[in-house]
């Protein structure tokens, strides 16, 4: 199956907008009155949905390259 790269660039940065949005309004919320260990739960989670939102980033970024030619690929009809 084959998705253009016009397409990913736009999922690419639907997907890394709805990952900041989980953590600003998910986990922005957060109840004052967690432990110390919850907390640092809570901390892990919001590095891992900014890892995620990084990695739709780098997606919509090579995708975007790939749109202006910069980038080939593999079964590129003009590569040489």
């Amino acid at each position: 199956m084959k998705i253009s790269a016009h397409i990913v660039f736009w999922l690419s940065l639907i997907f890394a907008g709805l990952c900041i949005a989980y953590v600003v309004f998910g986990l922005g919320n957060i109840d004052p009155d967690l432990t110390a260990t919850q907390r640092e739960d809570v901390a892990g989670y919001r590095v891992f949905w900014l890892c995620l939102a990084g990695f739709g980033v780098v997606m919509a970024i090579v995708s975007w390259f790939m749109m202006r030619g910069k980038i080939r690929g593999p079964d590129d009809p003009n590569d040489t």
